[in-house]
């Protein structure tokens, strides 16, 4: 199984966790899954992006980790996982274009969510882990699902 199939296994027992129903989608559209809000009966799209393990940023900084959202994307959720610590958060598209710290110039660009991961590592040197606290999933299921 590829990372993005992991990513998307991780993000669907999450949602089954909460109850939250779900469709499967072809990703082809961008769009992986369709989650439903049981409270208002509403449909979310959600695209899901999977990062196997940290990375040095810059090919030999600190260890990081980050995804790549186009900025053609239509999906209402984005859903990002780390999978070799099985962690998720989730954000409104909107949520992570503004917390992404690289911004497409051009139409066809993608948005550049990042953080470090080392917990020695301060927040001032640029964006950690706990820094995203607020979006973890399990953190998010209230403010978006109503549960």
């Amino acid at each position: 199984m590829n990372s993005h199939s992991r990513g998307e296994s991780l993000i669907q027992r999450r949602l089954l966790k909460y109850g939250i129903q779900f469709d499967p989608r072809q990703a082809r559209t961008g769009i992986h899954l369709v989650a439903f809000v049981p409270k208002t009966g509403e449909h979310l799209t959600v695209r899901v992006m999977a990062c196997q393990k940290p990375i040095p940023a810059g090919g030999k900084g600190a260890s990081s980790v980050g995804w790549l959202l186009p900025n053609k994307s239509v999906a209402d959720l984005v859903a990002v996982t780390k999978l070799d610590g099985d962690k998720a958060w989730l954000f409104r598209r909107k949520e992570f274009e503004d917390n992404a710290q690289q911004k497409p110039k051009k139409p066809e660009g993608k948005f550049h969510l990042y953080f470090y991961v080392d917990p020695e590592r301060l927040s001032d040197d640029g964006p950690h882990e706990r820094d995203f606290a607020k979006f973890v999933f399990e953190c998010r299921m209230h403010d978006i699902f109503g549960i």
